[in-house]
């Protein structure tokens, strides 16, 4: 596996067995639109997605239209991979592990509970200048509901690419 630091997050990948996961799970809902987006990503952040051992025809992407205040449409991608997530932002930690009214937390803290990072408020996402796109990385059980446990194995992306 992989350590990537991607700040506010730190994971690690599991490449080939992502690879095994997309030859059983097809998240794709338009073929033409996972095409094009892939034809006007960079290399830089094309060669950055595959990293994670996505199949391109396999994830999620949408086109969400252009609203209110924004001059352009974007792309919405979403994907699983296999690996861990050692450490997360700290609003993300408290949704996840901390008591919320009078019910329990999500999940349970123990030895797997990522490591907590204080970040400014609304700081939430990852970006870099040489990658397109901005990522929020999450549980795998936040996309399938088959996955009970906050390290799982498997985790879910979730990013925003205005091109």
């Amino acid at each position: 596996m992989k350590t990537y630091e991607l700040y506010p997050w730190k994971i690690r990948v599991d490449k080939e067995k992502s690879k095994y996961y997309y030859l059983e799970h097809d998240l794709s809902e338009n073929k033409a639109i996972n095409d094009s987006f892939f034809e006007i990503l960079d290399k830089s952040t094309s060669n950055f997605l595959l990293e994670f051992g996505i199949k391109k025809d396999k994830i999620k992407v949408k086109i969400m239209p252009a609203f209110q205040g924004a001059d352009e449409a974007c792309y919405i991608v979403e994907f699983m991979f296999c690996g861990e997530i050692y450490e997360i932002p700290s609003d993300q930690w408290d949704f996840y592990f901390t008591q919320i009214d009078d019910g329990e937390p999500i999940f349970r803290v123990d030895e797997s509970t990522p490591k907590k990072v204080l970040v400014s408020e609304g700081l939430n996402s990852y970006q870099q200048e040489d990658k397109m796109g901005v990522y929020r990385f999450s549980p795998g059980a936040a996309y399938d509901e088959n996955l009970k446990n906050w390290n799982s194995g498997y985790i879910y992306c979730k990013a925003i690419f205005k091109i």
